[in-house]
């Protein structure tokens, strides 16, 4: 994921103050990197990939299925984990809020795993599995014939 630059820096730190790094003291980069695969894979997140102190997974967007890469880096200061993570959308300009959102949620995933258990409820999981699940049945029935019979109410 390429840099965007200092100007995008602050304009980001400027509309969305709440979304900083995480520290997370005594906590090594191995348990941050391990919270946030599985945090990343329990959102739905394909594929996932570790290399390192980094995550790097691809999320897919509900309406009109386009890519976003997501970049979680974890290191090390003086004993406390410290995680910043990235989302950018591979299209368009604005993205309404949706890499906002997804960085908070992953963020508190993350939190959750660290803490004992994840912050994301089953029906967060699972719903966003079903917006998955619908998205890939809208997919699976492209391309067949539409029936352009008139209803009766026009004829």
């Amino acid at each position: 994921m390429a840099y965007a630059g200092e100007e995008a820096a602050e304009a980001q730190r400027t509309a969305y103050p709440d979304l900083a790094t995480q520290t997370f003291a005594g906590v090594s980069i191995a348990q941050a990197v391990s919270a946030a695969e599985t945090a990343a894979k329990a959102m739905g997140f394909d594929p996932v990939i570790v290399t390192g102190g980094t995550v790097e997974a691809t999320d897919t967007t509900f309406w009109y299925g386009y890519k976003d890469d997501v970049v979680v880096r974890v290191r090390d200061s003086a004993g406390t984990a410290v995680i910043d993570i990235r989302s950018k959308s591979r299209v368009g300009k604005s993205d309404l809020g949706t890499n906002a959102a997804r960085i908070r949620n992953l963020q508190a995933a993350i939190a959750g795993e660290l803490s004992g258990g994840s912050t994301l409820s089953r029906r967060d999981i699972r719903g966003s599995q079903l917006f998955r699940k619908r998205r890939d049945i809208g997919r699976s029935q492209r391309g067949r014939p539409q029936n352009h019979q008139t209803s009766p109410s026009r004829r």
